[in-house]
């Protein structure tokens, strides 16, 4: 069997069209396919007439369902899904498109080695972000696949020509050898300039032959780390990146206060070398960056795992974790509704949402203030376990009331989740048994992993191999849960979701109370874990008895026991909680403090903000002799340097994110506003960017800013403060209570 590289479907000839490489040539093994969706037998007998027998093809015997064939075209899919349900009828899988159709219901060899083409562009964007397709590309780098040795080959190269229409040309020719192709911020610009442009220009690739990835995405959904470590989720340029990850940066070619899209064509005609420079220090950094963390080798054996080719829709879970489940499905015979929601109009989207919302997870107020010798204790996979233990499926639950179980539990297989909803026990569901399958899936190449840690060879080739195996298992398996309660997914059921969050809590209530009575202190819990001051010995003991006294209630309402266990994750020399979720503490061993929900890894404020707040939180849990009389003087220090006006630019950038189209901005905040200033003077602004500025006063009542890049005057101490201060301030007031905080404002 061949192994695959890509697929798309022929809509005109009605075939599914696989790629795959006999050395260096490209072949297409087209396969003909007529696209279909299921109905229940019951549906389709009471379905049968005139109308319906006019809008399909026809219908064969599929098991315990009956498959329906009809013309694969979106809209007359749309039509007979809603005609379906209209009648009171359930249509199962008719949202998922042909090539997906037959990657679910067909066994396909993925290839372990598609060719990837990183590449990057320069333009001339002169007439602004807004207008993405008037960009016309002056210069193409990219680097090429080495077939040999399975790599990208050892340098980048370039792309310039007369025309655009033969640089881009030239530049097909190199993609048509390639099936993944990948830039940063792909997917807002370079691929939407690409296809754009060919377009302008009379050309029209199959762009289905090869498949699209964003690596700032990659980025975004696998990198979690700051330079310190804390989990603060940086800027996700390039440059930013490139820096924390490799130590490198871009080539420094622009002028701060120009207009960027005006200096580029000045490079293009004047300084051009220079620009090659620059784009193929881009295209190096992109290649150097996945052999350096592998993020894209990880997402490819995840998509794979799913039976998805790669690109940039194997960034979503649920896009994911549905192909998994539906696979699985077909496999077992089992056919899941259709997503309608792909059919129904915004409005009736709407409703369902404030209609449908489920309950999530049950967070403990903490102990708010300083603590010393404490230990952190986490249910190992708290979700999926309280599947497999409840057996919680939406095709297994039979009711969702205790007088149900109460009647019919001495008789019949049944159990009773938290929240009262009854599953039947004499099948494992669907959601468990894909739970089963990945976690005895992911065994092998887990200990892998520990096996080569142990060697000492940590992020060596087996290593990595092993590590990206166990760690899709494991994402998958985290998923389900996510699937099951996501509203817009064929599988959303809010009792089980509620089945699943509230059995979680009164497990975690559970707990809390075992501590009380044996006077342990819990001094917070959130979702699957507790903080307890006691030693290790204590929370050994407390940890076997907890095993214990779960699997007796699991027992007692009808569940599996042996799957919840409660596990040893670290020790804390000294932590604080400011609030829910807030907290920061030294972990035995450790130099460097960990620190959760508080601004200082939070990127939606002036890293001034940050310092200071890491600079209290080192004092409080690395200072030998910690007293709110040095902290109060710590402060005051940072405070006379703001105000004496020596902070710097990269202290004061705030950044704040364009969450939404510009035009759709009612009211315009200062960060709004200078977006809008920077898409008119040719500055690059999407959705979802983040926007850096300087705070320099009011005006009108109005905080004023301006773009960072062109910032060189005077900031306005006294609003910098008060942005500041606060987050240390709650600091300070959790661990020294007894003092008046507010004095330094």
């Amino acid at each position: 069997m061949s192994a695959y590289t890509s697929g798309w479907y022929d809509y005109r000839e009605h075939e599914i069209c696989l790629s795959y490489w006999q050395k260096n040539n490209r072949q297409i093994e087209r396969v003909p396919f007529e696209w279909y969706f299921f109905l229940s037998a019951e549906d389709a007998a009471d379905l049968s007439g005139p109308t319906f027998d006019r809008m399909i093809d026809r219908m064969e015997p599929d098991g315990n369902h009956v498959r329906v064939y009809a013309s694969s075209d979106w809209e007359n899919r749309r039509l007979i899904a809603r005609w379906i349900k209209k009648n009171g009828a359930t249509p199962l899988e008719a949202d998922i498109a042909p090539v997906n159709r037959f990657l679910t219901d067909q066994h396909v060899k993925f290839s372990e080695h598609p060719r990837l083409l990183y590449y990057d562009f320069e333009t001339d964007a002169r007439s602004g972000f807004g207008k993405k397709d008037e960009h016309k590309i002056l210069l193409v780098t990219f680097r090429r696949w080495d077939y040999e040795n399975n790599r990208p080959h050892l340098e980048s190269e370039y792309i310039v020509a007369k025309t655009e229409r033969d640089l881009i040309m030239e530049f097909l020719d190199v993609v048509g050898k390639h099936d993944v192709l990948i830039a940063w911020n792909g997917g807002f610009y370079d691929e939407v300039v690409l296809k754009a442009r060919c377009k302008r220009n009379g050309i029209y690739p199959p762009w289905k032959m090869v498949n699209f990835l964003d690596q700032m995405e990659v980025y975004k959904k696998f990198y979690q780390r700051d330079e310190k470590g804390v989990g603060l989720k940086v800027s996700f340029s390039l440059n930013a990146i490139a820096k924390l990850v490799l130590g490198k940066e871009k080539v420094d070619l622009l002028i701060p206060g120009k207009n960027p899209a005006e200096q580029f064509v000045w490079m293009y005609e004047h300084q051009r070398d220079k620009l090659i420079e620059y784009g193929l220090k881009d295209t190096d950094l992109l290649v150097e960056l996945e052999a350096a963390d592998n993020y894209i080798d990880a997402l490819k054996v995840q998509s794979h795992l799913c039976n998805r080719f790669m690109s940039s829709y194997s960034l979503y879970s649920g896009y994911l974790g549905d192909a998994f489940v539906v696979r699985y499905g077909a496999e077992h015979g089992i056919r899941f509704p259709t997503k309608m929601h792909k059919f129904e109009e915004d409005d009736d989207k709407k409703a369902d949402k404030i209609l449908k919302k489920i309950e999530g997870a049950y967070v403990m107020e903490p102990a708010v203030g300083l603590h010393k010798e404490v230990a952190l204790a986490d249910f190992a996979s708290l979700y999926p376990s309280i599947m497999r233990s409840f057996n919680i499926s939406p095709e297994t639950k039979v009711a969702n009331n205790y007088e149900f179980y109460k009647k019919h539990c001495k008789k019949e297989s049944i159990c009773v989740a938290g929240n009262g909803t009854c599953f039947r026990t004499d099948v494992v569901g669907v959601f468990p048994a894909i739970v089963n399958v990945a976690v005895e899936k992911r065994k092998p190449f887990k200990d892998i992993v520990k096996e080569m840690e142990a060697l000492g060879k940590e992020g060596s080739k087996k290593w990595t191999w092993a590590k990206h195996r166990s760690d899709s298992y494991k994402v998958l398996s985290n998923t389900l849960y996510g699937i099951l309660a996501a509203m817009y997914l064929r599988y959303y059921d809010r009792e089980c979701g509620e089945a699943v969050t509230i059995t979680a809590k009164v497990i975690l209530k559970m707990l809390i109370a075992k501590g009380e009575k044996e006077k342990i202190w819990i001094i917070a819990g959130d979702t699957d874990s507790v903080f307890l001051i006691c030693n290790e010995k204590r929370l050994k003991r407390f940890m076997f008895e907890a095993a214990k006294m779960i699997d007796m209630w699991v027992e007692s309402y009808g569940g599996t026991p042996g799957f919840i266990r409660l596990e040893m994750d670290a020790f804390y020399d000294r932590i604080f909680f400011v609030t829910k979720k807030r907290y920061a503490g030294i972990k035995k061993g450790s130099e460097t403090p960990e620190v959760k929900g508080l601004e200082l890894v939070r990127s939606d404020n002036c890293k001034l903000t940050r310092e200071l707040q890491r600079r209290i939180i080192e004092y409080i849990l690395l200072g030998e002799d910690v007293n709110a009389i040095t902290a109060k003087n710590i402060v005051s220090r940072w405070r006379k340097h703001l105000f004496d006006g020596l902070a710097k630019v990269p202290d004061l950038v705030i950044s704040q994110a364009v969450n939404k189209k510009l035009d759709e901005y009612k009211v315009s905040p200062v960060h709004i506003r200078i977006a809008r200033w920077m898409l008119k003077n040719g500055h690059e602004v999407y959705q979802g960017m983040k926007i850096p500025y300087i705070l320099t006063g009011h005006k009108d009542g109005r905080q004023v800013g301006i773009f960072a890049d062109v910032f060189d005057g005077k900031y306005d101490a006294e609003l910098y403060w008060k942005k500041v201060y606060p987050a240390t301030r709650r600091v300070l007031a959790s661990v020294f209570p007894e003092r008046n905080w507010e004095v330094l404002n």
